[in-house]
């Protein structure tokens, strides 16, 4: 298996490259903020604050409020924006300015109430009562009793902390109609505590003009004048960002006129500190080293799962591909899936059961190839062997022949002349009879008269039983015909001959005044016969080079020994040729000899 180094992995790398991918865009993001979040955040205050300012003056046109609802504008736009407002040229159309300052409260408590939020205006007297001429604060708890003006989120009250309030405001307006989504009802009486939301300072944030003070044309024109040269605009506000003396604190002035509809103008004005802005811009800028930090070490671990996720599958089929690189196919991808990865694990698969299959069958044909050099090998020592063999069985013949032949062409007697005759004619018989079982036995081979048909073979049996009877006599051997028969299926002439050559051999290496024994047996729809000899048993090579061409137990070949040397050879081809099993054995006190054959399917002649 070929070693993959570390810090060439797919994990290594993949983990690196997303790291490096996640860690940049922190890094830029992280840059972009410091760079430009200040003018983001300030951009931002100062949109929102032109918009609601927008909103509050034209509201204010609109509704034209008189000095009590204008008071209460106020207070909830500073409380809503966190920066002061004041409304400059109010024209009030009472006599005197006695009676407008009348209507001025000095303080306004948001109190909360059962998750209800409602103003509380009091003057300085009035709260100096309550609070033992201390100033309340947030989040202070109260008993209060009074009337709930609902439609104006406001109450009246009439003591506070057990303190009677001799002069309640008169910033109430009995008759104000109900804001729509409110409580319908106009007013309940309450008592109960409550808790301090808020504490405003109301004549700080409105300048009234009597007769006296009211702004003239000329003193508009002025004013706008100036705003309009050096402030900047935008949507018809004029603003300006300055520096808040004694601190390094930005802050913001917005400045909007406004034409009432009875042609007099008003000068709105708001003040907002910018000291949240620059106060959440250093906190995130004191932040980012922490949170740089962790975004490293959460990178790192999402790197690290990434990394794994991904090269998983890749590093799953690297194995096995490995695997089949080594001639191993047993080992399948288990990946599944639609993606890339899954038809890659899918063509793996195929590819490596694909291979295995060539690989077997190259394995089998290789084997076979074997075989085959192996049984060339064998056929060509055979016929190696059948050329030698030959040539010694014909060369003997021929030798006698000639010196036979010679002889009575020098003129030998009258008497030995018949005698070399008959010599020479003897000698040629065997040679015919030699050349007869050649041409049998590659007939034979060669698979032709292979008509078959039905015979029983025990009649084939004791036919050559009576063919032999004189060397059976002359031995004096028993023969004995035993078990069952039945009509089998063959090449009669073929099996007929196979019969003589096996009882033939039988006959010739009995032992004199024993007995052969020729057995059928019918099992598993076949027909076995066998035939024992008593005689010399034969050794583990004689058993297997029985069958072989021109074999002869006589090593010697001795002519004396009678035969070719082919007729196991014949009988062998024959029994193959039939498809039989056929064998010899060492058996008691000699050797067995068998062979199979089919059986009729009629089971009749």
């Amino acid at each position: 298996m070929h070693k993959i180094k570390k810090s060439k992995s797919i994990v290594v790398r993949t983990f690196l490259i997303s790291f490096i991918a996640m860690m940049s865009l922190i890094t830029l993001v992280l840059a972009i903020q410091s760079l430009y979040i200040d003018h983001f955040y300030m951009d931002r205050k100062i949109n929102q604050a032109i918009h609601n300012l927008n909103d509050f003056a034209e509201e204010y046109k609109e509704q034209n409020w008189q000095i009590q609802e204008l008071t209460k504008q106020i207070n909830k736009f500073i409380r809503v924006n966190n920066a002061n407002l004041t409304v400059n040229g109010f024209n009030y159309s009472y006599a005197d300015a006695s009676n407008i300052s009348a209507l001025l409260v000095d303080y306004m408590l948001t109190i909360d109430l059962d998750g209800g939020y409602y103003d509380v205006y009091l003057d300085e007297k009035a709260l100096d009562q309550a609070f033992n001429g201390e100033i309340p604060y947030k989040n202070q708890e109260i008993s209060i009793q009074g009337i709930l003006y609902h439609n104006q989120q406001t109450v009246n009250a009439q003591s506070i902390n057990n303190v009677t309030i001799e002069n309640p405001s008169s910033i109430i307006v009995e008759n104000a109609e109900p804001v729509e989504g409110k409580d319908t009802a106009k007013k309940t009486s309450y008592a109960g505590t409550a808790v301090i939301a808020d504490v405003s300072k109301i004549s700080e944030n409105i300048t009234i003009n009597m007769n006296s003070l009211l702004y003239t044309e000329r003193d508009i024109q002025d004013i706008m004048v100036y705003y309009e040269t050096q402030y900047s605009t935008k949507n018809n506000v004029y603003y300006t960002i300055t520096d808040m003396p004694y601190v390094a604190i930005k802050a913001v002035h917005l400045v909007k006129l406004i034409s009432m509809e009875d042609g007099k103008k008003n000068v709105i004005e708001v003040n907002a500190s910018l000291q949240p802005v620059n106060e959440a811009v250093s906190a995130l800028r004191d932040y980012a080293p922490f949170f740089y930090l962790m975004a490293m070490l959460i990178s790192i671990a999402i790197a690290l799962v990434y990394s794994r996720m991904v090269s998983r599958p890749l590093v799953t089929l690297t194995h096995i591909a490995d695997k089949m690189a080594n001639m191993d196919f047993t080992i399948k991808s288990p990946l599944k899936g639609e993606d890339e990865l899954g038809v890659l694990s899918n063509s793996l698969n195929i590819l490596s059961c694909n291979l295995d299959h060539a690989l077997s069958e190259l394995k089998e044909a290789n084997k076979q190839l074997v075989l085959d050099m192996e049984k060339e090998k064998k056929q060509e020592q055979v016929r190696k062997e059948f050329v030698a063999n030959v040539s010694h069985e014909l060369k003997t013949p021929l030798g006698i022949i000639k010196g036979f032949a010679e002889g009575i062409k020098d003129g030998i007697k009258k008497e030995k002349s018949d005698y070399y005759m008959d010599v020479i004619l003897d000698e040629i018989e065997k040679m015919n009879a030699l050349i007869l079982d050649m041409l049998e036995l590659s007939k034979i081979e060669a698979g032709q008269d292979t008509l078959q048909e039905v015979f029983n073979v025990k009649k084939l049996i004791e036919k050559t039983v009576k063919i032999l009877e004189i060397p059976i006599q002359k031995k004096q051997l028993k023969i004995s015909i035993e078990g069952d028969y039945t009509a089998v299926q063959g090449v009669k002439f073929q099996i007929d001959q196979v019969i003589v050559n096996l009882l033939s051999n039988a006959v010739k290496y009995g032992r004199e005044g024993t007995e052969i024994i020729v057995t059928g047996d019918i099992r598993d729809g076949n027909h076995y016969i066998s035939i024992y000899n008593e005689g010399n048993q034969l050794t583990e090579e004689e058993l297997e080079s029985i069958w072989l061409r021109f074999y002869k137990l006589d090593k010697s070949h001795h002519r004396e020994s009678g035969g070719t040397g082919l007729g196991l050879a014949i009988v062998k081809a024959i029994l193959e040729g039939h498809g039989s099993d056929y064998g010899v054995m060492n058996d008691k006190n000699g050797i067995t000899f068998y062979f199979e054959l089919k059986i009729a399917e009629d089971g009749r002649i």
